[in-house]
């Protein structure tokens, strides 16, 4: 759009829509961390719906990350201001009279907040700002502030707090947000995908589970950036893509692969450390860096640092290896290999490996029910992490996800999902 665009990358833009129907372009510097870097917001408010004609509003000294417009029209944006050298905190909260953010453009510094890391999402709950964020840069905890500034200066506000995870998406509902988690470290949703409902009191969230009990065995690559939406009637909706690397055989759909749930590369690919750390004395081979939990090779008994020497009796060298034996799901192979310089063999049925895209839908707003759908299937890995979510006035959901070759365009058929999709586009 202008030439300071031109120069950089641009770090996570967001666009909203106000009532006037014209959108509304968020921008920032890509990732910029230390107290040189150079941090800024644009505001483009565009004066057509194709955005040919647009006005620049710029704001110094916050790095832009989420923008809302509000049911009057007004635009509202979060960004942060990192302190120190690779460090994010210091939510920065920009609230405008006008959609433009041209005037009456209010910077409330949340400065309560900077234990907290950068913020990720923003939605509006009845002109009241509720913004999600990650306690730390390790991504070892989840949580979504919800603040309500209570003075001119935001110096007080509310939040609540839940452990456990790294969020993903963000929404509002009737009376408290919604926020789609990815719980990392919690006991009880470890390695699962849940929603995290509040009510109007912000005390705490009730956690719904998003994965069928039935398929936790079967899934493995944790969801990535998937999407969550309200209803009219306040029921949450979210999507997201799972990978099933050890499907059943006799179940597999015509899409599934052989999968034997292991990242492995040939031994000449490894530095003299990880020969050393591992005590390896093979000098042809499969080196095991990650089995994939619950996955063929892990249920197996392989393990990392683990070097697979043949497979079926055939040298292993390549990682191609593992797909030229003419393998199908549900075949039992033998496994040489060699542990710390040990011999040893192991037996390992192969999974059907596939992804799917997953839509869930809320029976009511606390989501104490639900159904879960599957509304696309590709081999293993082939679709996209980043999956988009939003209901249409009919309360039917419009999702936008990418397989390899394609952008497509799908709408659900009911507000479940489960009896039809339609393709609608695919570019």
């Amino acid at each position: 759009a202008s030439d300071v665009y031109k120069r950089q990358l641009q770090g996570w833009p967001s666009v909203g829509r106000g009532i006037d129907g014209l959108p509304v372009i968020g921008v920032g510097p890509s990732v910029p961390v230390g107290p040189g870097a150079e941090m800024w917001t644009s505001i483009l408010a565009c004066g057509d719906p194709a955005c040919l004609d647009y006005s620049e509003t710029r704001v110094d000294g916050i790095a832009f990350w989420a923008l809302e417009v509000e049911a009057n029209g007004a635009t509202t944006a979060i960004g942060y201001d990192p302190k120190a050298a690779g460090a994010r905190d210091g939510f920065e909260v920009m609230v405008c009279d006008d959609r433009t953010c041209d005037q009456g453009l209010t910077r409330l510094d949340v400065d309560g907040w900077n234990d907290f890391g950068a913020p990720h999402r923003l939605a509006m709950l009845i002109g009241i700002p509720v913004a999600s964020y990650a306690h730390d840069l390790n991504v070892t905890s989840a949580a979504v502030g919800v603040f309500e500034c209570l003075d001119a200066e935001c110096e007080r506000e509310r939040s609540s707090v839940v452990d456990g995870g790294s969020e993903s998406a963000l929404a509002a509902g009737p009376a408290g947000p919604v926020a789609m988690v990815r719980h990392l470290t919690s006991p009880q949703f470890q390695g699962g995908l849940a929603l995290d409902v509040w009510d109007s009191s912000f005390a705490e969230a009730t956690t719904v589970e998003l994965y069928d009990p039935a398929r936790l065995d079967v899934t493995t690559r944790s969801p990535g950036a998937g999407s969550v939406a309200v209803g009219a009637d306040g029921t949450p909706a979210a999507v997201w893509v799972q990978d099933v690397v050890n499907g059943p055989a006799d179940d597999a759909p015509d899409v599934a692969i052989p999968s034997f749930g292991l990242a492995a590369a040939a031994l000449d690919a490894l530095t003299e450390e990880a020969f050393t750390d591992f005590d390896i004395t093979a000098t042809d081979g499969l080196f095991i860096d990650e089995p994939a939990p619950g996955g063929p090779g892990a249920l197996a008994g392989l393990m990392q640092g683990d070097v697979i020497i043949a497979i079926d009796g055939v040298p292993a060298i390549t990682a191609d290896d593992l797909y030229e034996t003419d393998t199908q799901p549900g075949q039992v192979l033998e496994i040489d290999y060699e542990r710390r310089g040990q011999p040893a063999s192991t037996q390992l049925t192969v999974g059907a490996g596939y992804s799917e895209l997953v839509v869930a839908r809320c029976d009511n707003p606390s989501c104490d029910t639900g159904t879960i759908a599957t509304i696309a299937q590709t081999p293993l890995e082939q679709l996209s992490y980043w999956a988009s979510l939003d209901i249409g006035p009919d309360n039917d959901p419009f999702v936008v996800y990418r397989n390899p070759a394609d952008v497509v365009v799908t709408r659900c058929d009911d507000p479940a999902c489960t009896t039809n999709a339609i393709e609608l586009q695919r570019w």
